[in-house]
């Protein structure tokens, strides 16, 4: 036995002896990586730019219940209430549009920090301002 043909049993998994010529480390399986070269920082970019957007969309998830909060106390407690003053709820309904608004804006513009946010990010939030501006309407026209 020569010493490139020497395998100490501590180096080799039981069960498994390298042939002569064979790599220590093995083949990418099919699929896994094949011609892709995994660089160090990719993992970790992407695990941040998941988690700016999990917390862009907590902030979203807290206007989508400001918008309702909007909703039910600008259009529906008017009409459960016995008295005939309306004005108090649509301001205060008004004003919940507006901080929902503001929440949407905001949790948008935080999630590009480091840049302008993606095209994505920005439509959507177009479309949310556009909805909360409806129902803002909605509330004040009765």
């Amino acid at each position: 036995m020569t010493d490139s043909e020497d395998v100490t049993p501590s180096a080799v998994p039981a069960g498994t002896q390298p042939q002569p010529g064979q790599q220590d480390s093995p083949e990418p399986r099919s699929g896994h990586g094949e011609g892709v070269e995994a660089k160090p920082g990719d993992a970790k970019r992407k695990e941040v730019e998941l988690s700016i957007e999990r917390t862009m969309l907590a902030w979203w998830r807290t206007g989508l219940a400001s918008l309702a909060v909007a909703l039910a106390v600008g259009r529906l407690l008017p009409d459960l209430t016995t008295g005939t003053t309306r004005w108090p709820y649509v301001l205060l309904g008004l004003g919940f549009g507006v901080f929902a608004t503001g929440l949407f804006l905001y949790g948008t513009m935080r999630s590009g920090r480091t840049g302008w946010p993606p095209a994505r990010h920005l439509l959507i939030t177009a479309f949310a301002t556009v909805l909360a501006l409806g129902t803002m309407a909605l509330i004040a026209v009765y």
